[in-house]
């Protein structure tokens, strides 16, 4: 809490039977002012509970430290940005990084291999086969990340500027050979380690401001409020009295401030594996995205710094237009089939699509002038081993979703249909 005749941060911190006090100076204001830009340690164990865990990471008390950051509540430095952003639903490249700059890229987000597997795209080990011979994952052992050129091999689609995942990892027929990846897509709203550690060292070169750039971060990511499993508190790694302070404010978004140099954008990482969401230099010379719904990262800056990018083998990186969409969408083989099975629900009250990854099932309950329609959508993913001819099998789950409809005289909006359709059928490739 602020206690305002002393103007000092108190933060108790419990650990079994240990109790620590840390105070750290600052403005007893609402307004998070200069005294949050200074470095700051608090350690937070998930408090009254021995033996409670975090949610990400192995516990031990040296790591329960909250990133040394330099909170801000500067948030003036992010004035520049909504001016330049086309209107969000556009769902443009410019529509979560500014517009104006020369040139524009996105660094698309690796995927988890598959521990079992090969890959069959480049033949290289991955999962236990890439780990043999190492004790553990401390001593070096991470299985190797799965790129997206390597499913679109894998598949035989086309990696175009603006596919999304689905459009390669869901092929019309089912390719020989084992999918390269475990099943689960590649990860939204933060880049890995490694590729952020890499785009820091070459953003670091396209900027006179290196020690000094800004960052937000996303005020929607639940760590005041998460538990663990087994009802523990999760350590909060952002202080109350910036939780209570001034936010960046964008269509749709609001973030957390933070300063630093620009390795700063992996603060997170260790502890909470998030980086910064939207980060530049003072002098404005790039600026980088991660939307949190996105599968890939945006990065706006000069041409050069974009060829460089996408010509380093560290990332897998391709150049966007400033206009190009992200709007969820599907194509192709997939797009057909979805309007097959919109055509086919609306006319007998049910269908199936059938993909290599796995079915959407959908029942339609049509509304009435006294009762909401129902339109049910059950997702069977298939496991190891089927196929677009398999049934449900050992390693098969199966989700369902409702989606209800408003009442009337039997009508059905065929594009509130198609839509649900569309997110479960994208789902498929998200495992």
């Amino acid at each position: 809490m602020v206690d305002p005749d002393a103007g000092f941060l108190h933060v108790s911190c419990v650990w079994g039977p240990h109790v620590l006090a840390v105070g750290e100076a600052l403005s007893a204001s609402r307004t998070v002012s200069n005294a949050l830009m200074r470095e700051s340690s608090l350690w937070q164990p998930a408090a009254g509970k021995t033996g409670c865990s975090r949610v990400r990471g192995p516990v031990t008390m040296g790591a329960m430290v909250t990133p040394r950051v330099r909170w801000s509540g500067a948030v003036g430095e992010a004035a520049w940005i909504r001016p330049l952003l086309e209107p969000f639903e556009r769902a443009a490249v410019t529509s979560v990084v500014p517009r104006g700059f020369e040139a524009y890229a996105r660094v698309l987000h690796p995927l988890s291999a598959d521990e079992e597997g090969d890959d069959s795209a480049g033949g290289k080990p991955t999962g236990r086969e890439h780990c043999a011979g190492k004790e553990t994952e401390a001593a070096g052992c991470e299985a190797a990340p799965v790129r997206w050129r390597e499913v679109a091999a894998w598949s035989g689609a086309a990696l175009t500027p603006r596919a999304q995942f689905h459009d390669i990892a869901l092929p019309e027929h089912t390719p020989p050979g084992p999918a390269p990846w475990d099943g689960s897509g590649p990860e939204e709203g933060t880049l890995s380690e490694p590729d952020a550690t890499a785009l820091v060292e070459i953003l670091r070169a396209y900027t006179g401001t290196p020690e000094e750039c800004w960052f937000c971060l996303w005020d929607g990511h639940g760590w005041d409020t998460a538990v663990t499993s087994d009802g523990c508190a999760v350590t909060d790694p952002v202080p109350a009295a910036v939780r209570a302070g001034p936010r960046v404010e964008l269509p749709h978004r609001e973030y957390l401030l933070y300063a630093g140099r620009v390795e700063e954008a992996l603060a997170f990482v260790p502890e909470q594996r998030q980086t910064a969401n939207l980060w530049w230099p003072r002098d404005r010379s790039w600026c980088v995205a991660t939307e949190i719904d996105l599968q890939w990262t945006y990065v706006a800056g000069s041409r050069t710094l974009i060829d460089h990018l996408v010509a380093d083998p560290r990332l897998e990186a391709q150049p966007v237009e400033p206009s190009d969409s992200h709007l969820l969408e599907v194509h192709g083989w997939l797009a057909r089939a979805r309007d097959r099975a919109v055509t086919g629900v609306l006319a007998t009250g049910a269908t199936t699509v059938t993909t290599s990854r796995g079915t959407v099932t959908a029942r339609l309950r049509r509304p009435s002038l006294l009762r909401r329609g129902v339109l049910s959508i059950e997702t069977t993913h298939f496991g190891e081993g089927e196929g677009e001819s398999a049934g449900e099998g050992e390693g098969a789950g199966e989700d369902s979703r409702k989606t209800y409809l408003q009442r009337g005289r039997g009508t059905v909006d065929r594009d509130e249909i198609g839509t649900a359709l569309t997110f479960a059928l994208t789902d498929l490739a998200n495992g």
